[in-house]
């Protein structure tokens, strides 16, 4: 799947076409890499910090880390991008969706390489 830049909303994004088979037909959605600051929201919102006996403990909700990775990143598709049509999603679609999002949101040095040409 290749890396492409557009806009969207005003912004320059990186995202990459994903092609889906919803409803019976061959369908895209559009999955972008996400910001810095997003991906610090979407911890805050899916991570619970407590302190038992001087050490930190996190705990991270799996679901709500997925819903909102796809949320946050998902921004062409054949349905509506709120919470409910994410779940509502035929566990196939969701889990491939999850998949390319974390192909392009997932850094390490060689992928950084790929994106920027170096």
């Amino acid at each position: 799947m290749e890396i492409q830049a557009g806009q969207h909303n005003g912004k320059n994004v990186r995202f990459i076409d994903v092609p889906i088979n919803y409803n019976g037909k061959e369908e895209i959605v559009r999955i972008k890499k996400i910001s810095f600051g997003d991906n610090l929201d979407i911890r805050q919102k899916c991570s619970k910090i407590t302190i038992l006996g001087g050490q930190e403990k996190i705990e991270v909700d799996q679901q709500r880390l997925a819903e909102e990775c796809l949320l946050k990143s998902i921004i062409k598709a054949p349905f509506q991008i709120n919470l409910q049509e994410i779940r509502d999603l035929d566990m196939e679609i969701g889990e491939q969706l999850l998949e390319f999002y974390r192909e392009i949101n997932t850094f390490d040095s060689k992928k950084k390489e790929n994106l920027t040409g170096q």
